[in-house]
């Protein structure tokens, strides 16, 4: 039987597509907050760590680079917030797919 896990597909992702799906998860998991306590990054943070990164993607893209540590910084720290959700959830779902379907980004 195969399981539903969470894809860490978002690592290809460009830019600006990382950004929407960062908004993506902070939403589905405000709107499923009940299902996913205690998650490890807030809702606050996450949206932090995604305004962090497209400021600086930006500072960078204009600035050239001299921005490119800090774009680089912004980057990591996504990448290792939605991370960390997806081991979360990925805990979660594992005896419980129900849950897995409902958060389908």
């Amino acid at each position: 039987m195969n399981l539903m896990h969470v894809s860490l597909s978002y690592h290809g992702l460009s830019d600006n597509p990382l950004d929407t799906f960062g908004i993506g998860v902070k939403d589905r998991l405000l709107e499923n907050a009940i299902l996913f306590p205690n998650r490890p990054v807030s809702d606050a943070s996450l949206g932090s760590l995604v305004s962090t990164h497209s400021s600086t993607y930006v500072a960078y893209k204009m600035g050239g680079v001299n921005q490119q540590p800090a774009y680089n910084t912004a980057y990591t720290a996504l990448i290792t917030g939605l991370d960390s959700i997806a081991d979360y959830i990925n805990g979660i779902v594992k005896n419980n797919q129900a849950t897995a379907e409902v958060v389908i980004v």
